[in-house]
């Protein structure tokens, strides 16, 4: 029996992705607890998006989050310094496919 319809969903850290990795979005959608989006990827995990990775990936794909489903993105982890200069690090989203290319099927073209 498949189990993963049973498993709890994770969502991505930056110990993930010490080694950055490449997913395809699956879904997009708001998160019911927080003011943000989330990415559900083909591995199964989320990604909850800060503002500046969903300004990048909307400078890439659009402002219709619909449309980012099917592109690939490379996740990795990244420092950063608060406003009170503590250093932190998270999780970028960085485009990799261009906005043209997508394995979304339509209904012209199925697969």
């Amino acid at each position: 029996m498949d189990v993963t319809k049973y498993m709890a969903k994770s969502f991505i850290k930056p110990d993930d992705v010490r080694v950055p990795q490449r997913e395809r979005i699956v879904n997009v959608y708001r998160s019911d607890r927080y003011d943000c989006l989330v990415l559900e990827l083909e591995s199964g995990d989320q990604l909850s998006l800060n503002p500046i990775t969903t300004r990048v990936l909307e400078k890439t794909y659009g402002t219709e989050s619909d449309r980012w489903r099917g592109h690939v993105i490379e996740l990795s982890c990244r420092r950063y310094k608060t406003t009170d200069g503590e250093e932190k690090d998270t999780v970028d989203a960085k485009p990799i496919s261009s906005p043209k290319q997508t394995t979304e099927p339509d209904d012209e073209n199925p697969f």
